[in-house]
């Protein structure tokens, strides 16, 4: 709560207008019943806590982002302690430090600090000026760890899957439209496949998924296009075309040198790769689609990719920590790398939150006015 009460707060009351947008929209859903956008559970949460508590809509604002950041501390939490009973103290205050470490995570950006790039162009895991981001993460850290958990007896996992994907999708659906189109690539080559999720949790997801997505697209009515095909034309107001490959890599650095470093235990590890197939199409809408004009420069398929190397982020997490076999080659030296790009990930992860804070959107742009 304290630090990213903080981040929050300075986000809401800076010259980005998100927070301050969703509050007016949770204000006008109270006073006229209109629903401005299709995905509204952040403004239904909103309304909910000013209903609740004296306070502002906009501190409302603030009060719900920062009660959805203590959330995914928590699913982190127990993610990486995992199923078993009776872990030592020493086992749950690492899984903290984990889950703490995970939040602030960012792309490798030591390299273009001289102009103030620390997160467009890149595909950053942990932003903090969008709300609904900001809610969106615990529910699709959950919702991928619901379908993709070892099955218990007589579990009744596809229910929690059902409600994680609808509430992720009214969230948000950046996640949503990256992770359906994995699920059924997985269901329909699952017998070439390591065993990675729940086919009752998966089918349930589809179909809930596949119907909240319907009604949103029927409720954007007349408005423009969601989806142009825009090769690198978003990517392209943030970075030239030659320096795009090396901003993927600063941002994907740890998932690909603990890949490759095991890659020969990777193979049988099927959450971790379903997590880089969802990634995989999260980034290429960011790369390859648009909307339509007015609306070609706001970059929400930027987000599907953010929100997917997140959850890839926490499955490459458990997989480093995991046990290696002694017998592959190079492991040595491949975990040493991996603790050395993550230690970077950190540290600049660490610089885009102190810049966050102390200058709100000052460290966005790669270009001047005069560029």
């Amino acid at each position: 709560m304290a630090l990213f009460g903080l981040v929050t707060w300075r986000a809401a009351t800076s010259p980005e207008p998100d927070y301050a947008l969703h509050a007016g929209r949770a204000q006008e859903l109270v006073e006229t019943g209109r629903i401005v956008a299709p995905h509204m559970l952040f403004e239904l949460l909103t309304a909910a806590v000013h209903a609740l508590l004296p306070l502002s809509y906009l501190v409302a604002a603030v009060a719900v982002g920062t009660a959805a950041q203590v959330a995914l501390a928590l699913v982190l939490y127990r993610l990486i302690l995992g199923e078993r009973e009776g872990a030592s103290p020493r086992e749950t205050w690492a899984a903290a430090a984990w889950a703490l470490a995970l939040m602030l995570l960012g792309p490798i950006s030591f390299f273009t600090w001289s102009r103030h790039q620390l997160y467009l162009g890149y595909i950053a895991p942990n932003v903090f000026h969008s709300p609904t981001m900001t809610l969106l993460k615990p529910l699709a850290v959950a919702w991928f760890w619901s379908v993709t958990r070892p099955r218990r007896a007589s579990d009744q996992r596809w229910m929690a899957a059902a409600v994680l994907t609808l509430a992720a999708t009214l969230a948000k659906p950046s996640f949503t439209v990256a992770f359906l189109p994995a699920l059924a690539f997985w269901l329909v080559a699952s017998r070439r496949l390591p065993r990675a999720v729940d086919r009752a949790a998966a089918l349930a997801s589809l179909v809930v998924g596949g119907a909240v997505l319907a009604v949103q697209a029927w409720a954007r009515g007349s408005q423009p296009s969601l989806l142009v095909l825009a090769p690198f034309e978003l990517m392209g107001y943030y970075s030239p075309a030659w320096w795009m490959p090396f901003l993927l890599l600063f941002s994907i650095a740890f998932p690909l040198c603990v890949s490759l470093g095991r890659w020969s235990e990777l193979r049988s590890r099927g959450p971790l790769l379903l997590a880089w197939l969802v990634f995989a199409i999260a980034a290429g809408y960011g790369y390859l689609l648009a909307e339509a004009e007015p609306n070609t420069g706001d970059g929400n398929w930027l987000w599907s990719g953010q929100v997917a190397l997140f959850v890839l982020l926490a499955q490459t997490l458990l997989f480093f920590r995991s046990r290696p076999d002694p017998q592959a080659p190079g492991i040595t030296r491949a975990r040493r790398l991996g603790w050395v790009v993550l230690a970077l990930h950190l540290a600049c992860g660490l610089a885009w939150y102190t810049a966050e804070v102390v200058e709100p959107h000052q460290w966005w742009f790669p270009f001047s006015e005069s560029d």
